[in-house]
C-alpha cells in the first residue's frame, strides 16, 4: 500500500469532501476549515483544516465564535499531519481539552476476510472482544465492497488496535480530538 497516496486519499474523501453524517446535519467550509454542523446531539466539529501559521490563531477563534454563538460544544479533529506543526498547542491555548489520541488504522477491503460470522444466535452488539471485533470488521468490509470501496478506515483506541493490526489494518496516521464546551 502507498501511505502517502492512502493518506491523500482519506483526507480529501473522509475530510475536505466530507458528507454530512445524519439527518438535519450539514458540512460547511470556512475560509481553510471544513466543519460539520447539526443539533446539540449530533457530532459537531472540525473535520479539516488548512492552515498555516499566519492563519491558525484566527481560524480557531473563528470557530469557537461561530460553535459558541450556536451554543453548541464542538470537537476539532486533529490528525498528526495537520499544520501549523503546532496547532495542538493553540488549541489548548484557546480553551480545548485534549481526550486520549486515536489510530487511524486502514486495510484494502480486497485483502479482509469477509466470511467471518456471529455464531448462530448471535447478533452483533457493542464490541467487547476480539472475536466481536473480528465479526464486526468481516460485517463493515462485505458493507464496502459491495458498494465499491477500495479501504475501511477505523479510528482505533489502544485496546483494538492491536486486534485490527492482527487482521490486516496498518496504521495511516493518529488523531486526537481537541474538545471545546
Amino acid at each position: 500500500m502507498d501511505h502517502d497516496a492512502v493518506l491523500a486519499l482519506f483526507d480529501r474523501q473522509m475530510r475536505r469532501e466530507a458528507r454530512p453524517d445524519g439527518p438535519d446535519v450539514r458540512v460547511e467550509r470556512d475560509a481553510g476549515v471544513v466543519r460539520q454542523v447539526g443539533p446539540p446531539h449530533a457530532w459537531n466539529g472540525v473535520l479539516w483544516s488548512g492552515l498555516d501559521e499566519e492563519s491558525a490563531d484566527a481560524a480557531v477563534a473563528r470557530q469557537v465564535r461561530f460553535f459558541g454563538d450556536l451554543g453548541l460544544g464542538f470537537e476539532w479533529k486533529l490528525y498528526a499531519h495537520d499544520r501549523p506543526a503546532d496547532l495542538a498547542d493553540r488549541l489548548l491555548a484557546a480553551g480545548f481539552a485534549a481526550e486520549p489520541a486515536e489510530t487511524v488504522m486502514v486495510a484494502r477491503v480486497a485483502d479482509l476476510d469477509t466470511e467471518v460470522e456471529p455464531p448462530d444466535g448471535v447478533s452483533l452488539v457493542p464490541v467487547t472482544d476480539e472475536a466481536g471485533v473480528r465479526a464486526l470488521v468481516a460485517w463493515r468490509a462485505r458493507w464496502a465492497a459491495a458498494r465499491g470501496y477500495d479501504y475501511l478506515q477505523v479510528d482505533a483506541s489502544d485496546q483494538s488496535r492491536p486486534i485490527l493490526l492482527g487482521l490486516g489494518f496498518v496504521p495511516l496516521t493518529t488523531t486526537t480530538p481537541y474538545v471545546r464546551a
